[in-house]
């Protein structure tokens, strides 16, 4: 509920900030709250070219059953499960809006593969989804018995029919992502017992990637050039994110090691197709681009009061999403990158006495304020430090 507090006082507030504001550096990135389903934890793992963003929430506090969730237009909806299941996740969404993800019960051995459309679901058949491409492919794993070894996760995609895409010679595969020309990325091993390496499969065929000179990776997404990140072990025995560029025929025409944040470890999960990768270091989401890892918690508005702790989807736009604490919870949140202004609030190029006067008619906002509504902090609060925030870049035309 908005408050009714006088504006002769927010007026008084104005008046000493203008005195007391300076320049400040413009934010990368606003960032909203996705809330939860009734509970205290959220968990964003992808974001499409529409902002339509999927993950999975605890319905109640203090309630163990997940469900996975749409959020649309401000709006987060429970896709609920299947089968009587307890649970279920959404992990990937295309541009169509079509998601998947399993329902699934603790402790059962197959997860029911589940799509939904506008909303609705239906049920695919026992398999774990992780991905769908814009023609409706859909790529996972599934648990499967294996004659003398036991039970096994193995590779598989779906396109009406559900196929079995091998291994790299060992017992064990598993697909995460696949992109919009049909190249799926996951990890196998190449032989019995040995660490996973990252795969391609191109047309049935996986190809072995290799690793940054350790004995392990896995590949996370794919995007549409052929640029594929994941993690892998570096030659000093580090577990380091990577990017690596295929060509054609799926073969690694360069490596890059990202680096890390601190504590020796990262991984990536994500890749749009600008090549803006995002993922986890020292338990910091980051975003890595032109040959250079950031701390997404560097590249917040003044004042934030979220702790982005990792990253997992990334669109086109440039559009982030993940999980992080905020007021003592770990939430869902939303990255949109800023203007040159951020306190352009009406989005007209310039930060005036518009949109002044739209934080104004939200201030003292307590829970649920968004960016535009003049919560530049991103605390869900439109209070103090939004009006210091927006006073600071005043008079400011946005190129």
């Amino acid at each position: 509920m908005k408050s009714t507090r006088s504006h002769h006082m927010a007026a008084s507030v104005i008046v000493a900030g203008l005195l007391l504001a300076s320049a400040a550096s413009a934010t990368q990135y606003t960032v909203s709250d996705l809330g939860t389903l009734g509970g205290d934890v959220s968990q964003a793992w992808a974001i499409n070219a529409a902002g339509q963003i999927v993950g999975q929430s605890n319905v109640g506090i203090g309630q163990e059953s997940l469900h996975a969730f749409l959020y649309d237009g401000g709006t987060m909806t429970d896709l609920g499960t299947v089968a009587g299941d307890p649970h279920s996740s959404a992990f990937g969404i295309n541009d169509n809006g079509n998601i998947v993800g399993p329902s699934f019960t603790l402790g059962e051995l197959n997860n029911h593969a589940v799509r939904w459309i506008g909303g609705v679901p239906a049920t695919l058949g026992d398999f774990l989804p992780r991905d769908i491409n814009a023609a409706g492919m859909i790529v996972g794993v599934q648990n499967v018995d294996v004659s003398g070894v036991g039970v096994v996760g193995r590779a598989v995609s779906y396109n009406g029919t559900l196929v079995q895409l091998g291994t790299l010679g060992g017992d064990s595969s598993e697909a995460l992502a696949v992109n919009n020309a049909g190249w799926i990325v996951g990890a196998s091993a190449p032989a019995h017992d040995d660490p996973p390496h990252a795969f391609v499969a191109i047309a049935g065929t996986l190809h072995d990637l290799g690793t940054l000179g350790g004995d392990t990776s896995i590949a996370r997404d794919i995007n549409d050039n052929g640029q594929v990140v994941g993690v892998a072990r570096n030659g000093a025995g580090q577990l380091h994110a990577f990017l690596y560029q295929l060509d054609a025929g799926g073969n690694v025409t360069s490596r890059t090691d990202l680096g890390e944040l601190g504590g020796g470890y990262s991984t990536a999960n994500a890749i749009n197709n600008a090549g803006q990768v995002v993922g986890v270091s020292d338990a910091r989401a980051f975003l890595w681009e032109q040959g250079a890892m950031m701390d997404l918690n560097t590249l917040l508005p003044p004042g934030s009061a979220w702790t982005l702790t990792r990253a997992d989807g990334i669109n086109d736009a440039g559009q982030i999403v993940g999980q992080g604490w905020i007021n003592g919870q770990r939430h869902a949140f939303l990255l949109t990158p800023a203007t040159a202004c951020p306190g352009d609030l009406n989005h007209d190029g310039v930060v005036d006495i518009q949109d002044l006067s739209i934080l104004l008619a939200n201030y003292g906002t307590t829970s649920g304020a968004q960016p535009d509504d003049g919560d530049l902090d991103g605390d869900g609060d439109v209070d103090l430090a939004d009006l210091a925030a927006l006073l600071s870049v005043y008079d400011t035309s946005c190129p």
